[in-house]
C-alpha cells in the first residue's frame, strides 16, 4: 500500500511543475481597425441604409474579439451612423466614417451622397395657399450616360391632398453633365395641407426616393405690398414692405400675359425693399406686372443656385400691375 501511493502522490506533483512552468498567453494589443461594407465606388445613395463592420486587429493582422466600437461622421449633417455601423445619406454632401476604439481609429474613403433630396412647404400667391417644393438631383460620382434626360418627378402628399393623387414634375437635364448638381424651386396651385409629403423619380437605371418632409400648412409667409414709384416701358422703379420671416428675395418686371421682357434683380436679403429694372421692353396690352418672390431660405446666386435646405420650404409671391404713362 505504501508503494502505491507513493507512485500516485509523485505523479500529481511532477503535473503540477509541468503546469507552473507553462507561460501565460500573451494579451492581443489592439493596433489597427479594419471598416468594411462601404460602397467600392465611394457613393452613398441618399436614404438608403449601408451598414459597415469594424474589426480590431493585432500588429501581425489577427482579429481581435469582443471589442466595442465607437462610431462617428465627419459630416453628420449629410451622412449619419449609429452605435452599430448602420450609416444612412440623408443630404447631399461628402463625409469619412470612422470606427475606434482604445484610442485607435480606422475609417472609409470618403464617401459622395447622391440621389434625390426634398423639402416641401407653402408657397402664398396673393390670398391662394399653394404647395411650395424645393429638391435637387444626383447621379452617382463617374456614372455615365442619361444625358439630355427628362426625368419625371412625383410627388406624394398626405391624405386628403390634391385627391389622393400624385403629380408629376417633368425636368430637363439637357446637355448638363451627368454628374453635376442639379437644383431645382418648383410649385403646384394644389393647395397645401398639413401632413407629410415625399418625391420620387425612377431613372432608366435606378429608382430615388426623397426622405419624408412634414409640412405645417399654417406656417406661411404673407406676401408684400407692392407700391410703383414711377415706369415707363423700359424702365420701372417700385418698392414694397418687408415680408416677415423671409431671408431672401428678388423682384423682376415682365410682360405677365406672356412673361416677355421678363428683368430680375439679383438675390436680395430681407432688408432690402427697393428695386428699379431698366432695358425692359413693356408693353401696355401684355399686362405689365412687377413681382416680388420672397423665401424663408437662401436662394444663392441665380445663376448658380446652392440652396441651404430648411426644414420646411415657405415662399411668398405678389404681383403688382404697372401703369404706363
Amino acid at each position: 500500500m505504501k508503494k502505491v501511493f507513493w507512485k500516485f502522490g509523485f505523479t500529481i506533483l511532477g503535473l503540477a511543475g509541468i503546469l507552473t512552468a507553462c507561460p501565460a498567453p500573451t494579451p492581443q494589443v489592439l493596433t489597427t481597425i479594419a471598416i468594411a461594407g462601404a460602397p467600392s465606388d465611394n457613393n452613398l445613395k441618399i436614404s438608403q441604409a449601408t451598414q459597415l463592420t469594424a474589426t480590431a486587429k493585432d500588429a501581425n493582422g489577427n482579429d481581435i474579439a469582443g471589442v466595442v466600437f465607437s462610431w462617428s461622421s465627419s459630416n453628420p449633417d449629410a451622412v449619419g451612423v449609429n452605435s452599430s455601423g448602420l450609416v444612412t445619406a440623408t443630404k447631399w454632401g461628402t463625409a469619412v466614417i470612422s470606427a475606434s476604439a482604445s484610442g485607435i481609429s480606422g475609417s472609409t474613403p470618403t464617401q459622395t451622397t447622391y440621389g434625390l433630396e426634398a423639402v416641401f412647404g407653402t408657397r402664398t400667391y396673393k390670398s391662394a395657399n399653394e404647395t411650395n417644393r424645393m429638391f435637387r438631383f444626383r447621379f452617382k460620382v463617374g456614372q455615365t450616360g442619361l444625358a439630355n434626360t427628362g426625368l419625371n418627378f412625383v410627388t406624394t402628399g398626405p391624405t386628403g391632398w390634391n385627391n389622393n393623387q400624385t403629380t408629376i414634375t417633368n425636368v430637363s437635364f439637357g446637355s448638363t453633365p451627368i454628374n453635376s448638381t442639379q437644383s431645382f424651386i418648383s410649385h403646384s396651385p394644389i393647395p397645401v395641407i398639413s401632413g407629410n409629403y415625399k418625391l420620387s423619380v425612377l431613372t432608366e437605371s435606378e429608382s430615388f426616393e426623397s426622405a419624408v418632409s412634414t409640412v405645417d400648412a399654417t406656417a406661411k409667409l404673407t406676401p408684400t405690398t407692392i407700391t410703383i414709384d414711377s415706369a415707363s416701358a423700359t424702365s420701372v422703379s417700385a418698392s414694397w414692405t418687408p415680408v416677415t420671416g423671409s431671408i431672401s428675395s428678388y423682384a423682376s418686371a415682365r410682360n405677365c400675359s406672356d412673361n416677355t421682357s421678363n428683368v430680375q434683380t439679383n438675390v436680395l436679403t430681407n432688408s432690402t425693399t427697393t428695386a428699379t429694372l431698366t432695358g425692359l421692353s413693356l408693353v401696355a396690352n401684355k399686362s405689365p406686372c412687377f413681382t416680388v418672390f420672397a423665401y424663408n431660405f437662401d436662394i444663392g446666386p441665380r445663376n448658380n443656385p446652392t440652396y441651404i435646405f430648411p426644414t420646411q420650404a415657405n415662399g411668398a409671391v405678389e404681383d403688382k400691375v404697372i401703369a404706363l404713362p
